[in-house]
């Protein structure tokens, strides 16, 4: 019985000493890694580019609503409003979120969700659930990290779905084959690796290209519905 106590308590304090060698472990790495990165990044952003920034990956959400009107019956539109409320409130208390983690982590630059999670969670010595802060830790930082691999593949093939129908509005014969088709897919790819490459003050100078393309096309869509309700259906 004696013996049994024993090796059950050797057995404990072993766990204990392997969990706060992992832990001081990883609570080195993230120090040693936050001490070389300082002063490699440099905020290069003002507020137009932050902005504009933003409202590159929040502005393409407008075109959906349309998507959702062809399904939807005639009177749902007022129940939209509702709907764009909650969005705004999400998009809100994100972008608090990442205000408040990189102002906490100035040294994560790219790193993103992956260090915010591995810095707030696992950068404590004491903690009760730290296995678990692990898995939170890894789940987060992939599933951001899958975000960033699957959204510029998507828009790659959506560009290129988009070229496709529209080539073939003026040639029904335009890139019917899959050679074709790659290849434009392939085409866009070359462009947003170029566009990466121009770095953050290129791919914003694109980003504002951009907005400019996306408003101009919602106000002169806006003003073809406002004619049309006022004028046509009068």
């Amino acid at each position: 019985m004696t013996d049994t106590r024993t090796r059950n308590v050797d057995r404990a304090s072993q766990s204990g000493a392997l969990q706060s060698i992992d832990r001081i472990f990883i609570t080195s790495k993230i120090t040693n890694r936050m001490t070389d990165s300082k002063g490699e990044l440099k905020p290069t952003l003002g507020l137009v580019g932050i902005t504009i920034n933003a409202m590159a990956l929040i502005a393409p959400g407008a075109f959906l609503w349309t998507t959702y009107q062809l399904q939807a019956p005639p009177d749902s539109a007022k129940n939209m409003w509702a709907a764009i409320a909650l969005a705004t409130c999400i998009a809100l208390l994100t972008a608090s979120c990442y205000a408040t983690l990189s102002k906490a982590y100035p040294e994560a630059g790219a790193g993103s969700s992956y260090y915010y999670a591995e810095a707030a969670i696992l950068a404590k010595e004491e903690h009760k659930h730290f296995r678990l802060a692990r898995l939170a830790k890894f789940v987060t930082g992939w599933a951001a990290h899958l975000y960033y691999w699957v959204y510029p593949g998507i828009m790659i093939s959506f560009m290129g779905t988009l070229v496709i129908y529209m080539g073939q509005l003026f040639d029904p014969g335009f890139a019917t084959d899959w050679f074709s088709k790659a290849l434009i897919c392939f085409i866009f790819t070359g462009l947003v690796g170029f566009i990466a490459l121009q770095g953050v003050t290129g791919s914003t100078l694109i980003n504002i290209i951009i907005n400019i393309v996306q408003i101009s096309s919602l106000t002169f869509l806006g003003l073809l519905m406002i004619v049309y309700r006022l004028v046509i259906r009068m």
